[in-house]
């Protein structure tokens, strides 16, 4: 195991604050790791934490498998998004007690990975000598969100469907628009304005009441999660585009040597900086 952590994750060519960072966000997923297996005694939120805990440590394994280098602060923006998501989400209840969590979190995911997109035709045309076009790398930044959030939607509605969750969250709405609403569609659009009260009636006789209005079972839920993550793709085209990435440069890896040889020269001529 050290073995394997040391090929990775290689201290001296870090930053002195980035490793601190590193631990500091390993050692809350191994206390959240404890916290539910001893206190909550709940095996879903252990396995949780471990994916947390092996996301943060993720950026690395990226680096090695791809070539690619992250900067420091790509880096811990990563590590803010494999804690939050999972652990701080449902172990803590975030999804619960803070307003809007789930929308903040598609919206930030769309805006970091954002660069993944972006670095798709780079890797492509690595052995190319002609740059890839920015105006490309923008384009598949953006699709590339819009493709992985999809995908995400899809696995959400198989997970509700085949084992009866929840992670497709309701959603109140307080007026409808149907062709079907009072029975066989006849043609005649049917409205509805200021709904209140859902009443849903089981075959047993039994019924169970939510106030407020109709209770919408997903698809406002998966539709808003797709919108706000294309605004944060889309946010972090339109940066990149002003001055011409310098306003968020540093979120796009760097593309290093595949050739062994090559690499060891580049790691020559580019020492890492002196720790701070």
């Amino acid at each position: 195991m050290k073995k394997v952590f040391g090929r990775y994750f290689r201290i001296k060519d870090e930053p002195l604050w980035l490793v601190i960072t590193f631990f500091a966000f390993e050692a809350f997923c191994l206390f959240t790791l404890c916290y539910s297996a001893f206190y909550l005694k709940n095996f879903e939120f252990v396995c949780l934490s471990l994916t947390s805990a092996f996301f943060v440590f993720f950026p690395w394994c990226v680096q090695r498998w791809l070539h690619i280098e992250f900067t420091p602060g790509m880096k811990v923006l990563i590590f803010i998004m494999a804690v939050t998501a999972a652990m701080a989400g449902h172990v803590y209840k975030f999804y619960h007690y803070v307003p809007m969590y789930d929308k903040i979190l598609h919206c930030y995911f769309g805006f970091l990975f954002a660069p993944f997109g972006f670095m798709i035709p780079m890797i492509a045309d690595r052995n190319s000598d002609k740059k890839s076009h920015t105006a490309l790398c923008v384009l598949m930044a953006f699709t590339s969100v819009v493709t992985v959030s999809v995908i995400w939607e899809l696995i959400e509605f198989g997970v509700d469907t085949i084992f009866h969750m929840d992670l497709q969250r309701d959603y109140v709405v307080n007026r409808m628009t149907s062709y079907d609403l009072f029975g066989e569609s006849t043609g005649k659009m049917h409205y509805l304005e200021d709904i209140v009260k859902t009443i849903i009636y089981t075959a047993d006789g039994n019924s169970v009441e939510f106030n407020g209005g109709y209770l919408d079972i997903g698809l406002y839920d998966s539709m808003l999660d797709l919108l706000v993550a294309v605004i944060g793709a889309g946010l972090f085209s339109l940066l990149y585009l002003i001055k011409n990435g310098k306003v968020v440069g540093f979120m796009v890896p760097k593309l290093l040597p595949w050739d062994k040889k090559e690499y060891q020269k580049y790691k020559q001529e580019n020492p890492p900086k002196k720790k701070k």
